[in-house]
């Protein structure tokens, strides 16, 4: 909850931190958790992924997934009840 801000314009991002239970293995390294920023336009139920930065286990370096960054309704029942989390708390007002 700490990391949704919203913009002027009503948009929500918040950064989302996957942690694999299990790490997994990529180009011969292994992933131990992601952060993705997500921006949520609450009236229209859409949604807008950012790119995935990869930390790995070892701490040596960071990775990266690029995204499409497009606007997409949150259609999936997961992605739909972090974009009714997110737009029902309380946030920072970024200026």
């Amino acid at each position: 909850m700490s990391s949704i801000a919203v913009a002027e314009d009503g948009i929500r991002t918040a950064r989302a931190k996957f942690i694999l239970l299990s790490p997994r293995g990529d180009n011969e390294r292994r992933i131990a958790f992601g952060l993705q920023p997500m921006s949520f336009d609450c009236q229209g139920s859409l949604v807008q992924a950012g790119s995935i930065e990869i930390h790995y286990t070892d701490i040596k370096e960071l990775g990266a997934i690029d995204t499409h960054r497009s606007w997409k309704p949150a259609d999936d029942p997961l992605i739909d009840k972090i974009l009714h989390l997110v737009c029902a708390a309380e946030q920072l007002r970024i200026e």
